[in-house]
């Protein structure tokens, strides 16, 4: 689960077949301030989804935390929790689409890896 360190309460995931990947660190890689990110393994031609989750006892500063989802550069979704909204209940939210349409949608699928 892709989190910030301090952060509880707040994670992202990517699920094949309902079931979270495991995630791996890239020790080569630069994080931006305030970006997390990792990588999985890839199955060719497999769906996948992102689930975002913020649970009730999430402690962030300010009054709303917002999570945003890019694949491929692109922005696909994301949540916006409210302090005030977490009282009542979690926040659990699942991408498992890009809407390429006003009434079309395509699933996220991993694509054929090439190797040499």
């Amino acid at each position: 689960m892709a989190i910030f360190k301090g952060v509880d309460g707040i994670e992202v995931t990517i699920l094949v077949d309902g079931k979270d990947l495991k995630e791996y660190v890239d020790e080569n890689s630069q994080e931006e301030e305030r970006t997390v990110s990792k990588y999985v393994e890839a199955v060719s031609g497999k769906s996948f989804a992102v689930r975002c989750r913020v649970s009730k006892k999430a402690k962030f500063k300010g009054d709303a935390i917002s999570i945003n989802v890019y694949a491929d550069g692109k922005s696909v979704g994301g949540i916006y929790a409210q302090h005030a909204r977490l009282k009542q209940a979690a926040v659990d939210h699942l991408i498992d689409s890009l809407q390429v349409t006003s009434n079309r949608y395509q699933k996220f699928v991993f694509s054929e890896i090439h190797t040499s």
